[in-house]
């Protein structure tokens, strides 16, 4: 099993705080003032949703009717109050990533060509433009969207046709790169969230196996796995967590059976592994979603910067190809197929689903655990009833549906 795969001994007794027996600091002052910073952070960095996550958790650390509540309210509602008048063009788009693109288009302009660095700062700024301008071009005339007659998440489409599948570069299983044929198919945006999970979960009385056996792994960032006793998809970190403020954050903790169960009750199905793969490198080949610059915090939430995941589409720079956000980073997904290491030496070229039987089921993508293998080509695995705090799915759709 790989190294983001790992587990305890199946015998070992599972934990009964996880990331919660971690002691809080006993400066509350210091720790509120932490969280603002973070949020202010990502307020810079255009990430709305994930500043308002950080602000709203300090809120509840704050004294009641103190000076720090009052301001970390009105810092609330002015995120808020901008948000809701966003171009409905840019619905994928922070509006902090339009304001600092004008920002930095003004500045462009004002710089003095006598500066002893202006040759460097105007390469830095237009570099930065750039990265910029790609995280708005989610609607490109190539691509289509659509919400599928039985859900109301939003699909992209995938044109029919050839791409090269797998890599020369990456590990044995990655071995040979190949060309597959696919048809046209649909697939998630994004991936599935808590608030999405909580209608499927509400509608059918729905028990996830991490439910019914009372444990799931969670990762406690900075330390390693850990078997949480009571953790879950509404109780991320285990007893006392919740998704209350995380409604658009993904759904964890979820294994193969339940997010096929979902699939089914939403209409839609698990994408296949090749499905997968194409919708993140496209017919270009892609190292990455978004190309061939390395990893960053821009692109992706990863490497444990957040500790945990962010509401799905915080990285719109991320974006891939043929418009699907977060298929590199903030959680790792199921897909279809039965896993098999050598599997590509014996695959067929039109529309490969995978082996016919197997123990394992794939797992494609990243996490915001993993600092390595954030190539669209890696290959993961794991035990259909396997759950984790960093693995996740999306949907995928038939043309005809």
């Amino acid at each position: 099993m790989k190294p983001g795969n790992s587990s305890p001994c199946p015998d070992a007794t599972p934990s009964q705080t996880g990331p919660g027996s971690v002691p809080a600091s006993p400066d509350l002052d210091a720790a509120v003032k932490a969280l603002v910073d973070v949020a202010q952070k990502f307020e810079k960095q255009g990430r709305v949703e994930s500043a308002l996550v950080c602000y709203r958790q300090a809120l509840g650390m704050c004294a009641e009717g103190g000076a720090k509540e009052k301001e970390i309210n009105r810092a609330i509602d002015s995120l808020l109050a901008v948000s809701r008048n966003e171009d409905e063009d840019y619905a994928f788009v922070p509006w902090r990533v339009l304001a600092n693109l004008e920002n930095l288009r003004k500045e462009l302009e004002g710089l003095d060509e006598d500066d002893l660095y202006y040759e460097e700062r105007k390469d830095d700024i237009e570099r930065e433009i750039v990265r910029l301008e790609r995280s708005i071009e989610l609607k490109d005339d190539d691509r289509s969207t659509k919400i599928p007659e039985k859900d109301d998440v939003e699909v992209v489409k995938v044109p029919e046709g050839e791409f090269m599948m797998g890599s020369h570069d990456g590990e044995d299983d990655e071995y040979p790169e190949h060309a597959v044929y696919l048809n046209e198919f649909w697939i998630g945006r994004t991936t599935v969230t808590n608030a999405r999970f909580k209608e499927f979960i509400d509608d059918l009385g729905y028990r996830t196996d991490a439910e019914k056996v009372g444990w799931s792994l969670v990762h406690i960032p900075g330390e390693d796995w850990a078997k949480v006793a009571g953790a879950n998809w509404h109780q991320p970190q285990g007893p006392g967590s919740s998704i209350q403020v995380m409604e658009n954050h993904p759904v964890v903790h979820v294994s193969w059976s339940d997010a096929s169960a979902y699939c089914k009750w939403a209409g839609q199905r698990l994408p296949t592994e090749a499905e997968r793969e194409k919708a993140a490198r496209s017919t270009a080949g892609r190292t990455y979603p978004w190309g061939t610059e390395a990893p960053d915090g821009f692109y992706l939430n990863f490497a444990e910067t957040m500790d945990g995941t962010a509401p799905v589409g915080s990285y719109p720079a991320g974006v891939s190809a043929c418009g699907c956000l977060d298929m590199a980073g903030n959680v790792r997904e199921w897909a279809a197929d039965w896993y098999n290491e050598d599997y590509y030496s014996n695959t067929i070229y039109d529309n490969p689903c995978g082996p016919s039987r197997g123990t394992q089921r794939v797992i494609r993508g990243s996490s915001w655990i993993d600092d390595k293998d954030i190539r669209s080509s890696y290959r993961d695995y794991g035990k259909p009833r396997y759950t984790t705090n960093d693995l996740g799915f999306r949907c995928a759709v038939d043309d005809e549906n």
